[in-house]
């Protein structure tokens, strides 16, 4: 984390004079004013999203699942009341059939048309928040009766320019041709002199912006992460053994972590001197890494981000499965290690022992179990542990506090915070706006007395967020989250 200082604490009170005398103002370091950069939005102390891809989901089980999540209607037939959560939704611009929320659906007819247009459906949900991502331009592998190619990414993204949308998240779907992954062979978005090449005009490069997809998750074996692993201790001596318990937690030091790792033993082995157990493998202190798109003509650039889709017995991105991934024991390690986690899900799917998923045959999309486990996550929402966001906002939110610089300064009795930029290292650095730097948190002794300036401007009182102590027992003052919105919008 890059953070601008004007000077530090060994600066002589011969130059601190200098500049008093040539600024006319007493200019000091957050050494002096005691501010730092607060890791989440106040009060959490960690943050996680759910992104759905779209598949099985239709326009009506869109508006069904959705009214439970995001609104705090009461009495919704099958669900109870809704637990008003941030949870964003994914979008096909075209689908070989019905069974998910697409702009056009169906095979396209000669004349380039669709049997059914959903483009009124997609407009209004993406303006209302409740979708926020694409998931790839198409639902199939390119056949006779379905074939997605370049000319259908221009037109999605001529549509949203249109529209004054831009969208930051794209995620690779499974099995299609517009995909930038490569995953069995199919994915050529990124492959120059392709009929479905688009990444160019999808993504930006050094010397090119493109449409502007900023984060990216890829169909490949990386980005697919499980929420457990399974852990073998060797050479332990029999004194050990003999203290150890199935069932039992023990901390144990690797090379890779500087803390110590929990394993949940579940077996002992004597003879082998060998002990098994359970490492938990979710949250992530940033979800994000570079990624390049290289051909031979263009370099498409995006952040790239993981999400867990596992654990040690196989898929669990499936609406029934809500329960493995949110357990109680999970959310309380996000939290005492200040953790961001994305869960990837199949809301339109129910998923089998076997780790694959079906289509729901099931008179609602999330049995009881799932439903308890979103409610779980509210209570930890409402005690201001964790936040939950869409995961665009998780995001952008994790790039401005990973990058952001700022100067401090005290002038009399007042501390001024001066955001400087995000220096985006990968997709270049830039003067944020207010909508940037939502939930950007920042400790300091006095919050009543401090500022918060982008530049020469001062960030409105409205913005403005002054909070007490957390559980550090530290102050702190920041720009405001956005503001909650439980409308329904299927109404």
């Amino acid at each position: 984390m890059t953070r601008m200082r004007m000077l530090s604490r060994a600066t002589s009170a011969i130059v601190l004079f200098v500049l008093f005398f040539l600024y006319g103002q007493s200019l000091f370091t957050s050494a002096y004013a005691d501010v730092s950069l607060r890791k989440f939005p106040y009060p959490y102390r960690s943050m996680i999203a759910w992104m759905n891809d779209t598949e099985g989901l239709s326009t009506t089980t869109f508006e069904e699942v959705h009214r439970f999540l995001n609104t705090l209607k009461k009495n919704i037939p099958g669900y109870g009341d809704g637990v008003g959560l941030d949870i964003g939704d994914s979008f096909w611009l075209m689908a070989k059939s019905n069974s998910a929320v697409a702009m056009y659906s169906g095979p396209r007819k000669k004349d380039g048309s669709w049997p059914i247009d959903n483009q009124h459906f997609v407009l209004k949900y993406l303006k209302a928040g409740w979708i926020d991502s694409l998931h790839s331009y198409a639902s199939d592998v390119n056949s006779e009766a379905f074939t997605f190619t370049r000319a259908d990414a221009v037109h999605l993204i001529d549509w949203l320019k249109g529209k004054g949308i831009y969208l930051d998240v794209w995620i690779d779907h499974g099995d299609n041709n517009s995909n930038v992954g490569t995953n069995w062979g199919h994915g050529r978005g990124a492959i120059a002199g392709s009929p479905e090449y688009h990444s160019d005009v999808t993504f930006q490069s050094d010397s090119k912006r493109g449409y502007g997809f900023r984060f990216v998750w890829i169909f490949s074996g990386r980005e697919h992460r499980s929420a457990n692993l399974e852990f073998e201790i060797e050479d332990v001596s029999e004194k050990t053994l003999s203290k150890l318990k199935v069932g039992n937690t023990i901390a144990i030091r690797t090379i890779q972590n500087k803390n110590p790792t929990k394993v949940k033993i579940t077996k002992i082995d004597p003879s082998a001197k060998t002990v098994y157990g359970i490492v938990n493998n979710v949250g992530r202190h940033t979800m994000l890494d570079y990624r390049t798109f290289l051909d031979s003509t263009h370099v498409a650039k995006a952040w790239e981000f993981s999400r867990v889709t596992s654990d040690r017995f196989g898929r669990i991105w499936y609406a029934n499965l809500i329960d493995k991934q949110v357990s109680r024991e999970t959310l309380d390690y996000l939290v005492e290690n200040g953790l961001y986690e994305i869960f990837a899900v199949h809301l339109g799917y129910w998923g089998l022992p076997s780790g694959k998923g079906i289509e729901r045959n099931t008179p609602q999309l999330l049995p009881e179990k799932s439903i308890r486990a979103f409610r779980l996550v509210k209570t930890y929402q409402d005690n201001g542990k964790i936040l939950v966001a869409k995961g665009s906002r998780l995001l952008r939110y994790n790039l401005a506090n990973d990058f952001l610089e700022f100067q401090v300064k005290v002038d009399g009795s007042r501390t001024i915070i001066v955001i400087k930029r995000i220096n985006d290292p990968w997709l270049g650095s830039f003067t944020p706006a207010v909508n940037d730097l939502k939930g950007i948190t920042f400790y300091c002794d006095k919050p009543v007395n401090t500022d918060i300036y982008i530049g020469n401007d001062e960030v409105p009182s409205k913005e403005i967020q002054r909070n007490p102590a957390d559980f550090t027992g530290r102050k702190s003052i920041g720009i405001k989250w956005y503001a909650p919105d439980y409308t329904d919008y299927t109404q």
